[in-house]
Order: structure tokens, then C-alpha cells, then sequence
């Protein structure tokens, strides 16, 4: 167990800690509290997103869901603009959903504000039924979250003799 963690007591009325229960159980949690840190990770990442949404807040990394028409003009005007941001784009890819629709997810890397531009540009084309984009933060602020890892012990160099 890492030196870092602090303890904290929390109370919770019993409807809301068996629901809370149920969620970490489904999700396969090995105990409340990494429930709780994932959530609060979550939440804390979520928020620093919302509130940099300018050029300049540095990097960070989106994920957006676009669920479309196939026999519209959204599938070939959703490929136009993403390559208009293709520095930004990861990777992508697509899966059918039935035979009407497909599911696109674009990964990509950059100012929330240019993500967000992008996915209104994706969402407002006739034929995309549904999307949603999510943030998390930029590696610096995924580093401020992570566990330290314990260094192993070097051996001290045997001398020659």
C-alpha cells in the first residue's frame, strides 16, 4: 500500500451507500475506496476540462461518439472534416449498428476549445443521430492522479578485486 494514501471517514444515508454499492459491485471493484478514487478522479478531471476551455490551457484529450445515418451524406461529410483535423485525431474507427447506422469514435489530442469545435462541426450534420464528446485531462494533469510507484532498490556495484 502506498505511504501517500490518507485516510478519510465519510458518511452516507443507507439508500445511497447500497446504491453506491451495487455500482462498485457491477463494475468489479475490489473495494469501496478505489470506487471512491476513481470517481473523484473522474469528477476532478471532468471539471478541469469544463473550466480550461480556452487555446491556451494546454493539451488534453477527448473522446467523441458520433452514432449516423449510413445511406445519408454524414458518412462522407464526417471523413471531410476530420481530415481537416487529422493532427489532431489519435486514431478512429467504426462499427455498423444494425444496418442503417454506424458508430464512429475519434480519440483525439489538443485544446478542448478546437475538440469542441470539431465535435459541433461532426453534430450538426444532417444524418448524425446522436454524439457526445468527453475530456479528461492532458498527461500533466493524468500524472497529478497516478499512483507513485515505488522505485526497486539497486544493488550496490560489486568492485573489482
Amino acid at each position: 500500500m502506498p505511504a501517500e494514501l490518507a485516510r478519510v471517514t465519510i458518511s452516507l444515508d443507507e439508500p445511497l451507500l447500497e446504491q453506491f454499492d451495487d455500482f462498485a459491485h457491477e463494475r468489479g471493484y475490489p473495494n469501496r475506496s478505489e470506487a471512491v478514487r476513481d470517481l473523484i478522479r473522474d469528477k476532478l478531471l471532468s471539471e478541469v476540462s469544463l473550466s480550461e476551455e480556452s487555446e491556451s490551457s494546454g493539451e488534453k484529450f477527448g473522446v467523441l461518439s458520433v452514432l449516423f445515418e449510413v445511406k445519408s451524406k454524414a458518412p462522407a461529410r464526417i471523413a471531410l472534416r476530420t481530415r481537416r483535423v487529422a493532427d489532431m485525431v489519435r486514431c478512429s474507427t467504426q462499427t455498423p449498428v444494425g444496418e442503417n447506422h454506424l458508430l464512429a469514435i475519434f480519440i483525439m489530442e489538443g485544446s478542448t476549445g478546437r475538440m469542441r469545435r470539431f465535435a459541433d462541426a461532426i453534430l450538426s450534420i444532417k444524418g448524425v443521430l446522436h454524439g457526445e464528446l468527453k475530456f479528461t485531462g492532458g498527461v500533466a494533469q493524468l500524472a497529478a492522479f497516478s499512483t507513485p510507484k515505488p522505485h526497486p532498490k539497486r544493488q550496490p556495484a560489486k568492485s573489482g578485486a
